[in-house]
Parts: structure tokens; sequence; C-alpha cells
């Protein structure tokens, strides 16, 4: 039985590092420190659960924030990818439009 992935992307580290708690529970931790990192990292890999911080940025010309080439990557696969969002309360109604 192969143990179960779970990817972190950290791109501006102002969460907790709960990587030890992911081990703990049983999961194969990937950590990468940018969108484009993980995207080189899902064309190889499937993992269960990705861990990923909502970034919000006005200057993106074709998107809103970090989130929608992570999602329209894993929409991609066959699989179902839990994916746990990191996010400032300032920024929920940002999140409510990516929904």
């Amino acid at each position: 039985m192969s143990v179960p992935q779970l990817l972190m992307i950290v791109e501006l580290g102002g969460y907790p590092n709960f990587e030890p708690l992911y081990r703990d529970c049983g999961y194969q931790v990937e950590k990468v420190h940018s969108m484009r990192k993980a995207q080189a990292w899902l064309k190889r890999n499937r993992p269960e659960v990705v861990v990923a911080e909502f970034h919000f940025d006005p200057e993106l010309r074709d998107r809103m924030s970090n989130l929608e080439s992570l999602i329209a990557t894993l929409q991609r696969y066959q699989n179902v990818t839990k994916v746990i969002v990191f996010i400032d309360s300032t920024h929920r109604q940002r999140l409510a439009k990516l929904q």
C-alpha cells in the first residue's frame, strides 16, 4: 500500500508550519514555494491533498489569484484531490468569486 501524498504550496508563508502534523497523519509531504513548481510537481504526481495559500494580486493580468492555475491543473485529473486553502479573512469575498 502506498503512502498518501500531500502537496504544500507555501508562497507567502504567513501561516503556521503544519508539515509535522501532516507527517504525523501519515502523509508523504512535498513542499514547494511557487505555483510554477507546484504545477511541475503535479505533472508527475497525484496527491490526495493540496494545501495552498490564497494570494490575491491585482497585478495579475489573466487571473485574480494564485489558485486558478492550480484548480485548472487539478480538474484535468480523474482522481479527486482535496484542496485546503489558507486565506486571510479580508480576502474571503475574492475567494467566493473564485469558487
